[in-house]
């Protein structure tokens, strides 16, 4: 896995937005990892050891254990809930095959911010 955090000349150009790093899902009351690699660092860290802490969360997250690696077939629908899943997109040739993105948002009925602050763009 191979994870490159912002910048400081990124996040100067990209500010970043405060997240928290765990949420429980309001439905099920399961805890979730809310990190990614678009992160900046953890809030009240030093950079350097908040990026370290995050690509190890990163690594433990993206275990072969905990992913599901969909085969794409003409027709698919994919829907996750995007408080419990860290997802990413696969390289593969998109000049063959362009992407159609839809994205819909549900209100979620907690608020984003938390304690374990972590900033991402």
């Amino acid at each position: 896995m191979n994870i490159k955090f912002l910048s400081d000349e990124e996040a100067k150009k990209f500010p970043p937005v405060r997240h928290p790093m765990m949420r429980v899902n309001p439905v099920n009351g399961q805890k979730a990892l809310y990190v990614s690699s678009y992160a900046a660092y953890i809030e009240g860290e030093d950079k350097a050891e908040s990026c370290k802490e995050l690509e190890m969360l990163l690594k433990f997250a993206g275990q072969k254990r905990f992913t599901y690696d969909h085969k794409w077939q003409v027709g698919d629908l994919v829907m996750y809930d995007n408080r419990a899943c860290l997802h990413r997109a696969s390289p593969y040739p998109i000049d063959k095959y362009p992407r159609i993105l839809r994205r819909t948002n549900i209100a979620d009925n907690h608020p984003t911010m938390a304690n374990n602050i972590l900033n991402v763009l």
